[in-house]
């Protein structure tokens, strides 16, 4: 069985079925590339949603998402994908996340990888530093009961990273 790509990144390119977690993930990542979905508003605080790792994905995210919304703070919740790519982006994850009025960052979904597990979220919320930017380590869902407690109306929330982070999300507008 065959299903065209849809788009990106020509319509000849095709995928043979069964497809593989890794295959699945990468379909998934190419076509929210630079996506920002609007999921929704609870008690006054607006939700986004981007599942993409890059740190320019989420600067263009956070930007659309300022001009939308001038004068409004926003929050980015932020889950890394895997640890390899959050060392391979540290530094720019470092200025990425700065351009938020807060920044929340949960821990990696890492998904089988072994060896050396570093950097780790926590090391990547103490480097972007300042009371602006806080850890919630656990289950993701913590991270969505950290913000509910924390968000006032009015403040607009983009919700960043993989399936995890799908589920702060969902846990926020619940």
């Amino acid at each position: 069985t065959f299903i065209p790509l849809p788009k990106r990144p020509s319509p000849s390119m095709v995928i043979r079925l069964p497809l593989n977690t890794r295959t699945l993930w990468h379909i998934i990542n190419l076509m929210a590339k630079t996506k920002t979905e609007f999921l929704g508003e609870k008690d006054g605080v607006k939700i986004y949603f981007v599942l993409y790792r890059e740190p320019k994905t989420i600067e263009n995210s956070l930007r659309e998402v300022a001009k939308l919304h001038a004068k409004k703070q926003y929050w980015v919740v932020y889950q890394p994908t895997n640890h390899t790519d959050l060392k391979k982006s540290f530094q720019k994850l470092i200025k990425v996340l700065n351009l938020a009025h807060r920044a929340i960052i949960t821990d990696v979904a890492s998904f089988g990888e072994t060896g050396d597990l570093k950097p780790t979220a926590k090391e990547l919320a103490l480097a972007a530093g300042g009371p602006k930017t806080t850890y919630v380590g656990g289950e993701p869902i913590n991270a969505a009961n950290f913000v509910k407690r924390n968000t006032e109306e009015g403040t607009i929330v983009l919700v960043v990273g993989g399936i995890d982070a799908r589920v702060v999300s969902e846990g926020l507008l619940s």
